[in-house]
């Protein structure tokens, strides 16, 4: 029920073959990672991350991980490496 910081999710640049992410909050416990990625990627690279991200939300929470091409900046120029629509 509290605030996390966005630097929760940091790990993700140093997970091998993850070149850019975003994490989107939809639910408390619901979220999209955006990321992309390079050919040093394998899918097993993100688990320890996911464990982390289980572990503070619990193993009910809903992760659902999209391969994407780039992400966008904002219309602002800016890039936005975790985005709450969580409304509290």
């Amino acid at each position: 029920g509290g605030h996390i910081n966005g630097q929760f999710f940091a790990t993700f640049h140093w997970i091998e073959g993850v070149r850019q992410y975003q994490v989107i909050q939809k639910e408390i416990d619901r979220f999209v990672i955006r990321i992309v990625t390079d050919d040093a990627f394998k899918d097993d690279n993100l688990k320890p991350m996911l464990d982390v991200i289980y572990e503070k939300f619990g193993t009910d929470a809903a992760i659902e991980v999209d391969k994407v091409d780039n992400i966008p900046f904002t219309k602002g120029c800016k890039y936005k490496l975790v985005v709450s629509e969580v409304n509290l």
